[in-house]
């Protein structure tokens, strides 16, 4: 469960708790006229934590909540909510709270976007010249035994065909599908392998290769140098998200010109100074 710090945001929760209506589930602590009920407990973790949450975190939550909660009331006794300073604060808070609720009511869910295969291929055409590889990359499978005698022996034996099942029988490290094996770039590999790797041809297999994890012997499955464009196929999803960010996007702008038409606007910005005047 998260714990909360900003005192902000401390009391904005304490308001949701302590003054809230009460209920009829059972108090687990209360501190002056506030309490926190069961059913606060509950409402306060997240629907997606609900069945990892333990006991003793539930009792830590409940233990931040009373700090929090004399503090607060403490803050109320001082009048500290009437400085004006913290006045502004709060408004801020509110008035942000209030308007990030209402941009999320208003978007458009991500989920709910209907981005076809169609619209990828177009962005990827208009864009393929930014997406270019800025190193030498590889994909690669990897057998990992812990001698060399081991390393050679298997050597003999594998192929390209046999490659994944020979590596799934005696590989020490977990070994990938060559259908999803992601592009490495080679300046991150370790050395002796990184050394190894670029001599490597396409579909080819390498001698063993000593490493620090022990011997390696190694299937290349592509090498791609820098300035290569990068396929369609990696960039999919990432391309999709963009285009759901730009409808969203284009959704919120069509709500706030929307909202512009039905308010009242005005502004002067020549009114808005370069810099703060010396001294403040």
């Amino acid at each position: 469960m998260p714990i909360i710090r900003d005192s902000a945001a401390i009391a904005v929760v304490l308001g949701a708790l302590g003054c809230a209506p009460a209920d009829r589930s059972p108090v687990i602590a209360r501190v002056g006229k506030s309490a926190i009920t069961v059913n606060d407990l509950y409402a306060s973790i997240p629907s997606e934590y609900r069945d990892r949450i333990t006991r003793e975190q539930n009792i830590s939550y409940v233990k931040q909540w009373i700090d929090a909660e004399l503090f607060y009331q403490e803050a109320l006794r001082r009048h500290i909510d009437r400085e004006p300073a913290i006045r502004s604060r709060l408004d801020k808070t509110k008035r942000d709270l209030l308007s990030a609720e209402m941009i999320a009511r208003l978007s458009p869910a991500s989920g709910g976007m209907q981005i076809s295969e169609a619209m990828i291929q177009e962005y990827y055409e208009k864009s393929k010249n930014t997406f270019v590889r800025d190193r030498d990359v590889v994909r690669y499978m990897e057998i990992t035994v812990a001698d060399a005698a081991t390393a050679f022996s298997l050597r003999k034996a594998v192929t390209p065909d046999n490659f994944l099942e020979t590596a799934e029988k005696h590989s020490q490290t977990p070994i990938q599908d060559p259908r999803f094996a992601p592009f490495v770039p080679v300046d991150e590999l370790p050395g002796g392998l990184a050394q190894a790797i670029t001599q490597i041809p396409s579909g080819g297999i390498s001698d063993p290769i000593k490493t620090e994890a022990g011997y390696s012997v190694v299937r290349v499955l592509d090498h791609q140098k820098a300035g290569a464009v990068i396929p369609i196929d990696e960039l999919r999803e990432e391309i999709a998200n963009r285009l759901a960010t730009q409808l969203q996007r284009a959704a919120l702008d069509q709500v706030l010109a929307d909202l512009r038409n039905k308010n009242s606007v005005q502004y002067n910005f020549d009114q808005v100074p370069a810099a703060a005047p010396a001294g403040n």
